[in-house]
This record gives C-alpha cells, sequence and structure tokens, in this order.
C-alpha cells in the first residue's frame, strides 16, 4: 500500500504577471531533491521517498489540485493526492502567478513486477524502459482547472532486493 503526504514549505512567491502578456495556466514541476536514492522495501523504516519540487503556475489556482507520482517502473502505479489550498482568494482570483516548493511523500515504496516498456507518463517526459534494482519517479501537478503542464522526474533511485 501506498500512501502519499504532501508539504507545503514556507516558500511561496506571489509574482504579478498582468504586464507579462500571456502566461501559461498550466502548473510546472521540476525535481530539486531526491531522498533518499536508496529504498529498502523489506524494511519499514527504509522504504518512504521524499521528493521535492519547485513548481510555477502562471495564473495561481493550482491549490486544491493534485499531484500525482508515478512510479515509472509499471504501467498503474500512480499515487495522486490533493494539494492544499495555496494562494488566496484574491490571487486566485486575479490570475497571479505562483511558484514555490513541495515535499511529496511517497510512503512504503515496495517490490513491483517491471513492465517491458515505461509508462506513458514517464515515456512523455523521456523516460526509458523500467531496470532492475532502480525506480524512477515522475512529478505531474493538476490545478484545480483541470490544467497539467510539464512534469519532471527524479534520478534513478536503488531499491534494494531481499535475497
Amino acid at each position: 500500500m501506498r500512501r502519499l503526504s504532501i508539504g507545503l514549505c514556507a516558500t511561496l512567491a506571489l509574482v504579478l504577471s498582468a504586464a507579462c502578456g500571456d502566461v501559461d495556466p498550466a502548473p510546472n514541476a521540476a525535481v530539486v531533491d531526491t531522498a533518499p536514492l536508496e529504498l529498502d522495501p523489506s524494511d519499514d523504516a527504509l522504504d518512504d521517498l521524499t521528493i521535492t519540487v519547485e513548481y510555477t503556475d502562471g495564473d495561481g489556482d493550482l491549490g486544491e489540485g493534485t499531484v500525482d507520482v508515478h512510479d515509472c517502473r509499471a504501467a498503474g502505479l500512480v499515487v495522486s493526492a490533493p494539494l492544499p489550498p495555496i494562494a488566496n482568494m484574491d490571487a486566485v482570483e486575479d490570475g497571479v502567478m505562483i511558484e514555490g516548493v513541495l515535499e511529496v511523500v511517497v510512503s512504503d515504496v515496495g517490490d513491483v513486477e517491471l513492465d517491458t516498456v515505461a509508462p506513458a507518463a514517464c515515456d512523455e517526459l523521456g523516460i526509458g524502459a523500467p531496470v532492475a534494482g532502480e525506480a524512477v519517479f515522475c512529478v505531474v501537478l493538476t490545478d484545480v482547472a483541470g490544467n497539467s503542464g510539464t512534469g519532471d522526474c527524479t534520478p534513478a533511485v536503488a531499491i534494494l532486493s531481499a535475497e
């Protein structure tokens, strides 16, 4: 069973974008840290992954959207969680650009049977076929209006096997 928890770090900036012309309303994600880089599915204390993501959202409505984390080892291994409110209602109504940092925790990463090709969401982000003993996780943000932007992926994380 996988659980996903979201921590919204204190880093949030509201950027006035009215003078910038057309701004993409879809939120974009950039993975900036992944820890640890080795997981042990046989030990509950060592099978949780923290992914730090910097985001931008052109119209401020990312809050109350969702974060999807795709485990690129097999199709259908997606953990989705709702995001908390981020910008205040005035900023959302005015379509103010926001940027900040999310900490995403994927709990209880386990062993899985690998597919022969990467799932579509991972493939679209340039991730190749799964490799035994490692996993790549891709993060995609969707705002409350249903706009999904460019996601990003972690480096390969070693998955220790019980031998």
